[in-house]
């Protein structure tokens, strides 16, 4: 539910606003040059956790703006960041937790459940994205707002605990 689930859902109510769908092609473009950017840096310094905290924190943003009463161009630059964010931090979640388990069958699992239980997002966002709550959905994006933060807690206390 916190990083692709209500993607699907999100970037087409925003920009249908504006023209349409063509207007999307940005976005996702955006996204991809961030997404090879992050992989290949973090594949390059053997960290994971400061590109997934980036990506998060940049799905916060962009949710905070779809939030924010603004105009519906601010929208529509929210909607970059959380593209950026959603698509860069997954395929770098997959990989840490393919690294972190030893084992074929643990790690096929973890990965199966990690993949799983992030497309249950998709099905719960039906339940967050109301039509009684169109166009604004502060339901749906204060919910995801809030899974960020959890992940981005998540992400930090197993550092904090290595420390301490």
């Amino acid at each position: 539910m916190t990083i692709g689930g209500p993607l699907y859902a999100v970037a087409p109510g925003v920009v249908k606003r504006l023209t349409g769908f063509l207007m999307t092609v940005p976005q996702y473009v955006f996204a991809t040059i961030v997404l090879l950017f992050n992989a290949y840096w973090s594949d390059r310094t053997r960290l994971r956790s400061p590109f997934i905290l980036f990506s998060l924190t940049l799905n916060i943003i962009g949710y905070s703006t779809l939030l924010s009463n603004v105009k519906w161009s601010a929208h529509y630059l929210g909607i970059y960041s959380i593209l950026a964010g959603g698509y860069s931090a997954f395929p770098i979640m997959i990989s840490w937790a393919s690294n972190n388990f030893a084992g074929h069958y643990k790690r096929c699992v973890s990965m199966a459940l990690q993949i799983g239980l992030g497309n249950f997002g998709g099905a719960r966002s039906s339940d967050v994205y109301r039509t009684q709550d169109a166009p604004r959905y502060k339901l749906g994006y204060g919910n995801i707002s809030m899974f960020e933060r959890f992940v981005i807690i998540a992400t930090i206390i197993p550092k904090e605990e290595k420390k301490g």
